[in-house]
């Protein structure tokens, strides 16, 4: 009888580790985090100007902050500036993310509330470890200035999209599953994926170019269902990354300042 008992016991373990175990896949293999992984592969392919590629650090740390399973994002941004920037880049970003990782587990990170975005302040680390990689790899060579004013400048920025993306994966995650975001949220939402979308270059079809396709639905949907200021704050945010990151012209900033504020104006009188 105790046997019996304990066969039971046993194949209900077996039952709930295999239905637990289905359903971390599910989570993985959900059709957000799918759009999520597709967006940090593009994001990792985009350079900020002449410093390289901040995105794909900032990405992994976002998501270990967000206490996301972030082994296929690591992987996909690692693959992205491998084939995008070469073999250099990428020893860049893996020593970055090996130092962070360490930096992580030897300073524990300060918790935050579950209900928040950034559930753990990895900004700190992830600036030190970009800071420390950049430095070191300058002084393996001739020293420059520029090359340490550039390494500082490119740790700042990926400090502060990291700071960007952790609220704009939220948005990614749950855009089915919650009624409403806020402001901040949904403007860091729209620059993560402008970014992306940025990767896609030049591909047109019949001469329309998808990225500035997608960019400008992008800032009439959030003028007509937000108002003006949101809409023209939302076109410029998204000129100017076009414009550093995918080399538009200055004009670009004003057309999509204006459609945002268009698309709010027609929200108003409707």
């Amino acid at each position: 009888m105790f046997q019996n008992i304990a066969d039971q016991e046993l194949e209900q373990g077996e039952r709930e580790n295999k239905t637990i175990v289905k359903n971390k896949v599910k989570e993985i293999f959900k059709l957000s985090n799918i759009f999520l992984y597709l967006v940090s592969f593009l994001a990792s392919t985009v350079s900020f100007g002449n410093l390289g590629s901040p995105f794909a650090i900032s990405l992994f740390a976002a998501t270990c902050s967000n206490k996301i399973p972030a082994g296929i994002i690591y992987i996909l941004s690692g693959l992205g500036v491998l084939l995008k920037f070469g073999v250099n880049e990428f020893l860049t970003y893996l020593f970055t993310t090996l130092v962070f990782i360490v930096a992580v587990i030897l300073f524990k990170p300060k918790e935050e509330y579950e209900d928040r975005n950034e559930k753990r302040k990895l900004g700190k680390h992830l600036f030190i470890s970009s800071v420390l990689v950049k430095l070191l790899s300058v002084f393996f060579g001739p020293i420059y200035i520029y090359d340490i004013v550039t390494g500082i400048a490119c740790s700042i920025l990926s400090y502060l999209f990291y700071k960007i993306f952790v609220n704009g994966i939220v948005v990614i995650r749950e855009f089915k599953e919650r009624v409403a975001f806020s402001i901040e949220e949904v403007m860091a939402g729209m620059i993560t994926v402008t970014l992306a979308i940025v990767a896609l270059g030049e591909i047109s079809v019949y001469g329309f170019s998808i990225r500035s396709i997608l960019c400008v639905l992008m800032v009439l949907v959030l003028g007509w269902k937000n108002g003006v200021l949101v809409g023209g704050t939302a076109g410029t945010t998204i000129g100017v990354i076009l414009g550093i990151a995918g080399g538009e012209s200055p004009l670009v900033i004003a057309a999509f300042a204006i459609s945002g504020m268009i698309a709010g104006i027609l929200n108003r009188l409707r």
